[in-house]
């Protein structure tokens, strides 16, 4: 699939295109436009695309100068190792046509800023955010998040859907099965909430009775399901 280039910017501007917004909806910068002129399907980087991966997955979200921030998921545990990097084999970037700059460490959550190497016009005003999530990796300085719980806190999106390859009801914390710990995640959450924190959790896991949300009546229901699931009853 070749990369999309609005009919209002030249060849030359191409990265310029990542934030551009005209008068004309018709040439708004979009999400699918986005990620298809950053996601490189190549792994020479020969279509001008930015980061490349096999097993990586992508998302976009709109920032508030209308462009995007991109997220970069689905990065395997093997390929990571904490606070250092991720191998070639689990993710590459175009350092030829952009410049990467990120914090000494690499962890889950690690954001980056993605510039084109040479812009006449002002490289940083066409700049966007790169965040990284490894899988089963809770996000955190440094360091994972005690968490999920406590790593919303810091993320204005759900996060759990980046890190967990699957999301079930009532598994807070994505170990795959059902314990008083998830209950405890609950809690947690519904303390935070009830002193103004915000947070954006997964409802799937944490709103356990569908009632839209979070508080101690989901907690008592997910140890009931845990006392159920450990009877065999």
């Amino acid at each position: 699939m070749k990369k999309f280039i609005s009919s209002i910017i030249s060849a030359a501007l191409l990265t310029a295109s990542l934030t551009a917004i005209t008068a004309n909806a018709e040439d708004k910068l979009t999400k699918e436009k986005f990620l298809d002129l950053v996601v490189s399907e190549t792994e020479d980087f020969s279509d001008g695309g930015v980061i490349y991966g096999k097993d990586l997955k992508y998302d976009a979200i709109e920032t508030e100068d209308g462009g995007y921030q991109l997220i970069v998921y689905g990065i395997k545990q093997e390929y990571y190792t904490p606070n250092i990097s991720v191998s070639d084999e689990g993710m590459k970037c175009n350092f030829e046509d952009y410049s990467c700059a990120k914090v000494a460490a690499f962890y889950s959550g690690v954001e980056m800023q993605i510039t084109p190497a040479t812009n006449g016009n002002g490289a940083a005003d066409f700049s966007f955010d790169a965040v990284c999530y490894v899988e089963n990796v809770l996000p955190g300085f440094a360091s994972p998040a005690e968490s999920i719980v406590e790593a919303s806190l810091d993320m204005p999106y759900d996060v759990a859907q980046y890190i967990y390859p699957e999301i079930t009801a009532g598994d807070t914390d994505g170990d795959g099965s059902i314990t008083s710990s998830d209950a405890s995640n609950v809690l947690l959450a519904y303390a935070y909430s009830s002193t103004g924190k915000k947070l954006t959790l997964n409802m799937t896991q944490f709103d356990y009775n569908n009632d839209g949300i979070i508080n101690s009546a989901d907690s008592s229901a997910i140890l009931e399901k845990y006392a159920e699931l450990s009877t065999g009853k």
